[in-house]
């Protein structure tokens, strides 16, 4: 994303269109938060998915601590 703004901001030194260019560096900066909001969501779903993982975890250690408590 930077690299294409850079190219943008060249392009318009050089006397292209900067409506234009402005245009396209608006639409860049609208894609670049939306690819940060997809990022923050996948974060927030990895979060909970190792949350669960987790919890799955503790509570099959808790069942064979029973088990081998009883069995002893």
């Amino acid at each position: 994303m930077d690299l294409e703004k850079t190219k943008l901001k060249q392009n318009n030194q050089n006397g292209t269109n900067s409506s234009e260019t402005n245009r396209q560096i608006g639409q860049l900066m609208a894609e670049n938060e939306n690819m940060k909001e997809r990022l923050r969501n996948i974060e927030e779903l990895l979060a909970q998915s190792k949350d669960k993982i987790d919890l799955q975890y503790e509570r099959e250690q808790i069942r064979l601590d029973q088990k081998n408590k009883f069995n002893s």
